[in-house]
């Protein structure tokens, strides 16, 4: 019996190729250390940084941390692993500087409008600012950074799951969003 040596050193896109055939999850710990490495040279908060990856925020809470009175996660998917692989420090760090249009931002911020969310507790929640954030909506905005487009996607994905407040500026909830349209 003739063995054969592997003169290509192994990849971790290797590896995960290997997963993917044998299983739909892989070991955390090298994304786990990835993801923090992406953190660190965006700036980003986790949600930000999770919307940027298209992984959901959930997912790389558990990987850091762990779900609430459990210890962190010890298997990822190929899906996440991959999305994790596909960014480096340093692009994640040029991409948030990055102009871009605010056109999806403005249509997420007409939607949260819609729901019954305030600009006031949108910027508060998101940590935008109240100018900043009417502009995106009222379309007088036209580019911004990616960081800031960011903050609007993690903003409207949090926004998502919750019902807006029923009792704050209850005759002035519809008015924004109708406000910033006629101007649009």
């Amino acid at each position: 019996m003739t063995t054969t040596t592997r003169t290509e050193p192994i990849t971790v896109d290797h590896l995960l190729q290997q997963a993917a055939a044998t299983a739909d999850w892989v070991d955390a710990a090298p994304f786990r250390a990835q993801l923090l490495l992406l953190l660190e040279a965006s700036g980003l908060t986790l949600p930000q940084l999770a919307a940027h990856l298209g992984i959901s925020p959930a997912t790389c809470q558990n990987l850091l941390v762990g779900r609430p009175g459990q210890q962190r996660i010890r298997r990822i998917s190929v899906q996440d692993a991959s999305a994790l692989l596909r960014h480096t420090p340093d692009g994640v760090a040029e991409a948030v500087r990055r102009q871009v249009s605010t056109h999806d931002a403005q249509r997420m911020v007409l939607a949260m409008l819609d729901q019954g969310w305030t600009l006031e507790l949108l910027a508060e929640v998101g940590g935008i600012g109240l100018s900043t954030l009417s502009r995106i909506g009222d379309g007088t905005l036209r580019r911004c950074t990616n960081r800031l487009d960011l903050a609007v996607r993690a903003l409207h994905r949090w926004s998502e799951g919750r019902a807006a407040p029923t009792l704050l500026h209850a005759t002035r909830r519809a008015a924004p969003a109708a406000r910033l349209r006629r101007a649009a």
